[in-house]
């Protein structure tokens, strides 16, 4: 049998500073919301993370009120959060330890997040499991997550693959990553490229690699062009109203501060669109009009108050009730119309839903996202 080495990615070790930047607040909000959901079932008071890096989880569970300890076999990813506590003036316990031998004491629970205990080997992942064992009290619980190889297909394979760029202090840092999984060795392998563009670090370009870049942005822009076209076209014919509802984005590509990356938004011919949808809805006797956009994705459309909250995809009501985010948002958008307004089966997740109608007298309007 061929033997495999089993890698690190860099972070891990040469580049510590930049393992944030690859992951995004949504995720974090959304697994963390989750893992205290079973930690109230589960009334547990104290905490220990095997795989804690640089204190995702622990500074979470620590700002809610649990007792928590972090340990993880990076040293470097230990230091940054050390630093973090440090910063933040918190008082919690990192140590340098391998979730496969690590004895911390006895807890009500133990987590390791983010797929960690399946980069073990078969033997490796039986030894953790028997340590984590030894780190619970009797009745404790251990919360983990795990990519599982029996719905692996192709197409989710494909979705594993993705592109970040962020400002870390006074670099841009940039993470492509792709992955291939052998089915019959239940492995996955992934292959990353990093960009890491210091400040002040100038850019040598050929004659001919200018021109090919600017090429390049030509052809972007008669795409992005080509796309909104059809995309306003499409809105067009399919609504049924006389009013269309736009967001006013005019701020949104203006930076906080110089170090924040608008790179993915200014991607999308968001002016554009609205600059074609305008003239072509006069054409067929409609009209574009645009509302404020704050907090139309975290009010809840149904009461008008700040007192849901959105976690990725979804939007939860104060009642309970889980709501599609971007429809919440869409409904909030037709509501600040100022137009008479229909909204019909507002929608469970992955319900298939109807988007919001607005009416004044014989006019109707309907909302597009833009």
């Amino acid at each position: 049998m061929k033997k495999r080495r089993l890698g690190l990615p860099f972070e891990y070790k040469k580049e510590p500073e930049y393992f944030d930047a690859l992951t995004t607040g949504e995720q974090k909000d959304f697994k963390n919301n989750i893992i205290e959901k079973l930690l109230k079932e589960h009334k547990v008071k104290t905490v220990l993370d095997l795989t804690c890096g640089t204190g995702s989880q622990i500074f979470y569970l620590h700002k809610n009120g649990y007792k928590v300890v972090g340990a993880d076999f990076s040293p470097e990813l230990i230091k940054q959060a050390q630093e973090k506590a440090k910063k933040e003036k918190i008082e919690v316990q990192f140590f340098d330890g391998d979730m496969r031998t690590f004895k911390a004491g006895q807890f009500d629970a133990v987590i390791t997040i983010d797929n960690a205990i399946g980069h073990l080997t078969k033997i490796g992942f039986e030894k953790t499991l028997c340590n984590i064992r030894k780190n619970l009290h009797d009745g404790g619980i251990y919360i983990f997550d795990i990519l599982n190889s029996e719905v692996m297909t192709d197409d989710v394979v494909k979705d594993l693959k993705w592109h970040v760029k962020k400002i870390v202090d006074d670099s841009e840092f940039s993470n492509n990553q792709y992955s291939t999984f052998d089915k019959e060795a239940g492995l996955l392998t992934s292959y990353d490229t990093y960009t890491i563009t210091k400040s002040g670090a100038k850019s040598k370009t050929s004659k001919s690699a200018k021109r090919k870049l600017k090429k390049l942005k030509r052809k972007e822009r008669n795409i992005n062009q080509n796309f909104s076209y059809h995309l306003a076209n499409k809105i067009i014919s399919d609504t049924k109203a006389d009013t269309i509802v736009l967001e006013n984005l005019k701020s949104i590509k203006v930076k906080k501060h110089k170090y924040q990356n608008k790179n993915r938004i200014s991607q999308v011919p968001i002016f554009e669109l609205r600059r074609i949808l305008t003239y072509k809805a006069l054409l067929h006797n409609k009209q574009v009009i645009t509302v404020s956009p704050a907090y139309t994705s975290q009010i809840d459309h149904r009461t008008g108050k700040l007192n849901g909250k959105r976690i990725g995809g979804r939007y939860i009501g104060k009642d309970g009730q889980i709501l599609h985010a971007d429809c919440n948002a869409a409904c909030n958008i037709a509501l600040r119309s100022k137009l008479p307004c229909s909204i019909s089966n507002y929608y469970a997740w992955q319900a298939k839903v109807n988007s919001p109608i607005v009416g004044f007298g014989s006019l109707q309007a309907s909302m597009a996202l833009a």
